[in-house]
């Protein structure tokens, strides 16, 4: 794979854009819980240390298990997903913080399991000399996707919460997300299979 073709695969553009997610909690906690910004940002807690811990774990597994690895980030993903958007169903907005703590661990866990793989497993047919070139394609899209990426979920949340209230606004955002990480799981073998080794020849 060239770099062009790196920066044009939807794999990578799918695969990037579903952290996003976490600014829409961040308006519940404010919007629809009342929480203060530092007790949201308290409140995400979870979802960092999910993060941070999986990213840790994971790192020396990117060369043996590869593209499999962005595959499980995305099923535990969908998980988390999955348990925010019944506890928010079940809660409304009178859900605490602590009842949704759970679901957001596993969410971070997944997503530091992907943003720990993906752009390794994403440069892994990328000649060493096309390396820079690849790298700068790969960060150019992660960001485009990002911006859009936030850009409809707000959307979606903001026009939701206007005209049905701030908790089925979450659980349609919420349900937005997991159909990103859905379509991201159908396109993730797009990818190469494995990450460069640390040995993998210069020429």
């Amino acid at each position: 794979m060239s770099a062009t073709g790196l920066g044009e695969s939807p794999g990578i553009r799918s695969a990037s854009t579903f952290g996003f997610g976490i600014q829409v909690i961040s308006l519940f906690f404010q919007t629809g819980l009342g929480l203060t910004p530092s007790r949201a940002a308290i409140g995400l807690a979870p979802v960092m240390v999910g993060i941070i811990g999986a990213s840790l774990v994971c790192r020396p597994l990117i060369t043996t298990l590869g593209r499999q690895l962005v595959v499980l980030g995305l099923v535990v993903t969908l998980a988390g997903a999955f348990g925010l958007w019944v506890t928010v169903v079940l809660g409304g907005i009178s859900v605490s913080v602590w009842a949704m703590a759970p679901s957001l661990l596993v969410l971070g866990t997944g997503m530091g399991v992907c943003f720990s793989s993906i752009y390794d497993v994403a440069l892994g047919d990328i000649a060493p000399s096309e390396g820079g070139s690849a790298s700068g394609s790969l960060s150019a899209v992660q960001q485009l996707a990002a911006a859009v990426g936030a850009a409809v979920v707000t959307t979606v949340y903001f026009g939701q919460r206007t005209a049905h209230g701030p908790a089925h606004a979450m659980t349609v955002s919420v349900a937005v997300v997991g159909g990103i990480a859905t379509l991201c799981l159908g396109l993730v073998w797009l990818l190469p299979r494995h990450a460069p080794s640390e040995d993998h020849p210069d020429t």
